[in-house]
């Protein structure tokens, strides 16, 4: 090959390859579009996406004018509410009224500032309350059956809102999460801010104790007699590494044996799976109704 053409040749393949590496960064650090909710619903599953005060959540819902269970889907560190659609959709399939919302510093609600894992979970949790409030005018939505359903983030916000949110939980499905807050300390996931794909860790002594005391103080096990009449499923990943994968056990075992709660350990990592969509479906259908 003439020797110009090799350089010529190579230096095309350079400028591609640091264009799509550049390209990377640029997506990871926006706000991603996000997919048309109403391509998961089946006919007659009404979708709506809209925002309240800034917090952009979609709602899926048969508009048939008959009360039905509200169930909240919250996603993980880094996702977004589209990732919950496809559970959503056949949540309504079963007749209930789903909310998926973006959590703080997560896709199209806004946010101001990088905040820590923890202070995401809290600030997540108080934006329930405002979604719900708002969406209780809805004839098809019955607050006084709420379920919740999570993944990673998406499971803590669930236990944060169970010990202080206004709204009685009555199911609680929670995937690769702990309702221990204090189990977070140690944690590298403890110890990154986040906004919108972008990272930072905390790496200095006080940034982590302050990380530490928010985690102790809005602990929600602090506040266990809220969690006492919850039904409560815990998928734990028996690899995960990610989160503690011990504490759900032994909490459920000590606090709320007698009711319908319940422990699965799957063989998986840090992930929600098929096995877990079915079961967190399933879990619903048999106890909120």
């Amino acid at each position: 090959m003439n020797r110009k053409l090799f350089k010529i040749i190579v230096i095309l393949i350079v400028v591609v390859d640091i264009g799509f590496i550049a390209s990377r960064i640029f997506l990871n650090n926006k706000t991603n579009k996000q997919p048309d909710a109403s391509e998961f619903a089946s006919d007659g599953v009404t979708v709506n996406t809209s925002k309240v005060e800034g917090i952009s959540y979609t709602e899926f819902y048969k508009d048939d004018g008959f009360k039905k269970p509200v169930i909240y889907l919250g996603h993980g560190l880094g996702n977004n509410k589209s990732s919950t659609y496809s559970l959503a959709a056949k949540l309504a399939d079963n007749d209930y009224y789903v909310i998926c919302a973006d959590a703080y510093g997560h896709g199209d609600t806004e946010s101001s500032e990088f905040l820590s894992a923890s202070e995401i979970i809290i600030e997540t949790g108080k934006n329930l309350d405002i979604i719900f409030s708002h969406c209780e005018s809805n004839e098809n939505a019955d607050f006084s059956k709420l379920g919740i359903g999570g993944f990673s983030l998406g499971a803590e916000v669930g236990y944060y809102y169970i010990a202080y949110g206004k709204y009685p939980v009555s199911v609680m499905c929670g995937c690769c999460g702990t309702p221990d807050f204090e189990e977070l300390i140690g944690y590298n996931i403890a110890y990154s801010k986040y906004k919108y794909g972008k990272w930072k860790d905390v790496t200095d002594s006080s940034g982590k104790s302050a990380i530490n005391s928010i985690l102790r103080d809005n602990n929600p096990i602090s506040k266990i007699d809220n969690f006492i009449d919850v039904d409560m499923f815990f998928m734990i990943g028996e690899d995960d590494t990610t989160l503690p994968n011990d504490v759900s056990k032994s909490f459920i075992y000590d606090h709320i044996v007698g009711n319908n709660s319940q422990v699965k350990i799957y063989k998986q990592e840090h992930e929600f799976t098929d096995n877990n969509y079915n079961d967190m479906l399933n879990y619903f259908i048999q106890y909120l109704n």
